[in-house]
């Protein structure tokens, strides 16, 4: 069957003048596909293929394409470089041109799910999780995250600075929220957990060191700019941003740790565990908790304890200041702080820390003693620094916490 020269022209008019696409002149036109389709072919012209003229890049092609063989992520620009001295004279928009095309396509990286095995592993990261209002501005607000590797159980805890002093904390809590710890420790390389790694030569912080031996605990190391190593933690840190954190108002820490608490209980460690379906995080942790190596009878001291002279007295609620000679607490648990020239002590520096202002000349001392000199252990004394325009010297010792 013939189709007359009208529908052929109302069919080209619909494709080439309204854009019409062909299923669509089909149906207006209750032709067959085929009869479109011969009628748009017939005087479709038949693009020319062009020979590639000669560039400026031909005589260089040989050594572009081996020297990108060998190092594909090298930018043109580079190049250019180069093959400048090598006689090239052409322009750089040309050879970025030839770039693209030739540069060999990088390999995508084969990744094996392992599994540990059953109270093998805890992997430990931090996560910025944003920041915290305080008396004259705001302090950063990070999340310290504990992932059980077989069963995927957690346990997390707001902490306002990343010192070695919060995590020895961070991880004594943990161990007693499991009520055991696993045989490995998995971290990345910061360096309040490594001071100096060469290859596989690891320097630990003696401060992780002492707690892992109190525990028993073997510290390791991921490969550096290797977050796949532990992805389970990596997973856990996008699960509580997602779930926990996202439209959440945190008006103080212990609010913030208590509200992270029930999540993980209530929430968290009641989902499906994603290896074994039919059964919850808290399920499979259960089993796990068998396997966990048991704590010992008293846990590590994690209180970090230091020594310094008092240049201010801005009044903590609820906080104890200890000086040497007499006793500043009362009896209703509430305590005075010391006397301008007083020696005084701070323990458990984190919760006072959620109580002070951003630091100001009215509290040189206290906050000039923590942010610029690092707690100590065994009695050693640390480097003097200036704490006020007096030019007065804070001298900071420190002492296990009490």
């Amino acid at each position: 069957m013939t189709t007359d020269i009208a529908t052929e022209h109302e069919i080209r008019r619909l494709h080439d003048v309204e854009k019409w696409k062909r299923g669509t002149i089909v149906a207006e036109l209750g032709v067959h596909a085929d009869v479109v389709d011969r009628v748009l072919d017939s005087g479709a012209e038949r693009p020319l293929v062009l020979a590639p003229r000669p560039t400026l890049v031909d005589p260089f092609e040989a050594y572009i394409d081996e020297t990108l063989r060998a190092h594909p992520r090298l930018r043109a620009t580079r190049l250019f470089d180069m093959i400048r001295i090598r006689g090239y004279d052409g322009g750089i928009a040309i050879l970025r041109r030839h770039v693209a095309e030739v540069r060999p396509v990088s390999r995508g990286e084969v990744y094996l799910r392992i599994e540990r095995l059953i109270g093998e592993q805890a992997q430990i990261d931090w996560a910025h999780v944003g920041s915290l209002a305080v008396t004259g501005g705001t302090r950063p607000l990070w999340v310290f995250v504990m992932v059980l590797a077989y069963s995927r159980a957690m346990w997390a805890e707001l902490v306002f600075d990343l010192t070695v002093e919060s995590l020895r904390r961070s991880l004594v809590r943990a161990a007693r929220f499991f009520d055991g710890v696993t045989r490995q420790w998995l971290f990345d390389n910061p360096k309040t957990v490594v001071l100096a790694r060469h290859g596989d030569a690891v320097r630990y912080h003696p401060g992780l060191l002492e707690i892992a031996g109190a525990l028993r605990v073997q510290p390791r190391l991921c490969r550096p700019r290797r977050p796949t190593d532990k992805g389970g933690v990596e997973r856990a840190n996008r699960y509580l941003h997602d779930r926990f954190f996202a439209a959440r108002v945190i008006t103080s820490i212990e609010d913030g740790n208590r509200q992270l608490l029930e999540f993980i209980r209530d929430i968290a460690n009641a989902r499906p565990h994603p290896r074994f379906r039919d059964r919850t995080v808290a399920e499979v942790f259960a089993e796990e908790k068998e396997r966990l190596l048991a704590l010992p009878a008293t846990l590590p001291e994690t209180d970090c304890v230091f020594r310094s002279t008092w240049a201010a007295s801005p009044r903590v609620p609820g906080h104890s200041f200890r000086t040497p000679g007499r006793r500043s607490e009362r009896s209703d648990g509430s305590s005075d702080p010391p006397e301008q020239g007083d020696a005084w002590m701070i323990s458990s520096w984190s919760s006072l820390r959620s109580r002070l202002p951003v630091p100001s000349s009215s509290c040189p001392t206290v906050l000039e003693a923590r942010a610029r000199e690092r707690c100590g252990r065994g009695g050693r004394r640390l480097r003097q620094r200036p704490s006020g325009p007096q030019g007065s010297r804070a001298n900071s010792s420190s002492a296990p916490g009490s």
